[in-house]
């Protein structure tokens, strides 16, 4: 869905490792986001992005390896 549509004041954002998808427009709006994933980047390329989504992440920040 639509999570975090239009939610422009977003900043970071922490993935967990589990995260499989990323479906159209959960990230619609959202820019120069700063992504804290826990696991590696080739685990980050596993997960699948909608076109949209892969749209919002052109302008993101992505820290791999990373935990809260």
């Amino acid at each position: 869905g639509r999570c975090f549509y239009g939610c422009d004041s977003l900043q970071e954002l922490y993935v967990p490792l589990g995260i499989r998808a990323f479906r159209n427009e959960a990230l619609g709006d959202c820019k120069g986001l700063n992504i804290y994933y826990e696991g590696s980047k080739e685990q980050w390329n596993r997960i699948s992005f909608w076109d949209t989504v892969e749209e919002a992440l052109k302008n993101a920040r992505i820290y791999y390896n990373h935990s809260k």
